[in-house]
């Protein structure tokens, strides 16, 4: 049998083979001043071992066989064992009896997109001023990040104890437009087009999520063009967002994600399509509003259909959330 006993350097035992180690024991091995005897009756160095990070289903398994050999020496029979562990605000569960990992507490892209969209959607009929609107976009995105599932998780991939803790996030695992500038590529690209461009001459700074541009936006200038910007800032939400509408889809189809076929599902949230209404067009004013937005809607569902059809983009999905209406997925 193996000598399990450990020694300091002058031979001096410090752990006796069984039972627990004691702190100045395991401080002496992680030092690397801890000693076992060989076969030779000669002190040997113990090697310290840093132990490789272990899944889930790894930690389950080794917990499973402590827990049958202490059932074993009891005399009593266990059908199974379920181990909970907290990380953040979300809750693995390891089923021991076949290890096996599910998240309970996690939001998939589905519900936070909804979620977002409603809650958005009922402020904004509440009537709000431009930069509020703007704030609550930025702040719900940031309150339902905290709750989204690991990224390996909605990839269908195993979540581990490390991948769990790293993924907790404040911001969506998403590209978004407008937001700042990145080489980042996600799954999804989210489009909020009624917000303020991220080069917009009054467009001061962004703090939302990731959003990656054909080009580096324009030098911003302070001395043009902002006498206006106090107006819109402070101008009602229904009517401002339009007018951003277009410029944000132009974005959208020459983000790089999108064209090089890394974002597979697209997501269109418009907060203020109700509030589009035609009129009569006049002189000064030969387009109404409405029409301008949906031609501007109709010419990026045609080019997501375009990288579809030509392979860019095979996988490609489009869903659309509008005011009191349930998510529409676009026929591509």
């Amino acid at each position: 049998m193996q000598d399990s006993r450990i020694y300091d350097e002058n031979g001096n035992e410090i752990y006796g083979g069984r039972g627990a180690r004691s702190k100045h024991c395991r401080e002496m091995i992680s030092d690397g001043l801890a000693y076992r005897m060989n076969g030779e009756e000669t002190l040997v160095c113990m090697q310290v071992e840093t132990p490789s990070e272990a899944t889930v289903s790894e930690s389950a398994g080794s917990l499973r066989e402590v827990a049958e050999e202490m059932a074993e020496e009891l005399g009593v029979h266990v059908q199974g064992y379920e181990v909970r562990m907290q990380v953040g605000d979300k809750t693995f569960i390891a089923e021991l009896g076949e290890p096996s990992v599910r998240v309970v507490n996690g939001l998939t892209f589905d519900d936070i997109a909804e979620l977002a969209n409603n809650y958005i959607t009922w402020m904004v009929a509440c009537g709000l001023e431009f930069h509020e609107y703007q704030e609550l976009v930025e702040k719900v995105h940031r309150l339902l990040a905290r709750h989204q599932l690991p990224r390996q998780v909605m990839q269908g991939l195993p979540a581990t104890i490390h991948d769990a803790g790293a993924d907790a996030r404040d911001t969506l695992a998403v590209n978004q437009v407008p937001g700042h500038p990145s080489n980042t590529c996600f799954d999804e690209l989210w489009i909020v087009p009624g917000m303020m461009p991220y080069d917009h001459v009054c467009q001061a700074h962004y703090d939302g999520v990731d959003e990656v541009h054909l080009e580096d936006p324009p030098h911003f200038n302070e001395n043009e063009g902002m006498g206006h910007c106090r107006e819109l800032w402070k101008g009602d939400a229904r009517e401002v967002a339009a007018d951003f509408v277009c410029d944000n889809l132009t974005v959208a189809a020459n983000s790089r994600c999108l064209n090089r076929g890394v974002n597979k599902v697209v997501r269109i949230f418009l907060h203020t399509e109700t509030e589009l209404t035609d009129i009569m067009p006049t002189m000064n004013r030969p387009c109404t509003p409405s029409a301008r937005y949906r031609d501007c809607l109709n010419r990026f569902i045609a080019h997501c259909s375009e990288l579809k059809q030509n392979g860019s983009n095979p996988d490609i999905r489009l869903v659309i959330y509008r005011p009191n209406a349930q998510p529409q997925e676009v026929s591509l």
